[in-house]
């Protein structure tokens, strides 16, 4: 039977709080959120699911998940700089623990759309941003 959302969900939470958590970021969490409070936090979201031929063998369904990265500063030279040293670390460490990442719920990590840094939302400008999109090729 194929992996739920859910599960998946529960795993890359787990999996990436335990590389990410005390060495890159304060916290992680399972659901889509922007904290302005934490100095760096990673939330994680379901985004699309797909439903494919399968040539590998899998199931033929993938699911597209996106890692939000925020790392607060003081809007000062030497805090932009420090936080986007820090989005950068969290993006690498993520991209590190998920790329060659296989279990019993999926077969692998397809990172298929490239990262961004886009400004930070309205309302938090004291916020350095990132996204990270990748895809699990379910089993």
């Amino acid at each position: 039977m194929t992996a739920t959302i859910n599960e998946c969900l529960a795993q890359l939470e787990s999996t990436l709080t335990a590389a990410l958590v005390s060495t890159y970021a304060n916290k992680m969490y399972g659901y889509r959120t922007l904290d302005d409070k934490l100095d760096k936090m990673v939330s994680l979201s379901h985004l699309e699911t797909y439903r494919e031929n399968s040539t590998a063998g899998g199931s033929g369904r993938s699911y597209e998940f996106g890692a939000i990265l925020s790392v607060k500063h003081d809007g000062t030279a030497a805090q932009l700089e420090a936080a986007e040293q820090s989005i950068n670390a969290l993006e690498n460490a993520i991209f590190d623990e998920l790329a060659d990442s296989v279990n019993g719920l999926w077969a692998g990590v397809d990172f298929d759309r490239p990262s961004r840094k886009p400004p930070s939302p309205i309302g938090f400008p004291g916020v350095r941003y990132g996204e990270i999109y990748f895809r699990l090729i379910l089993r």
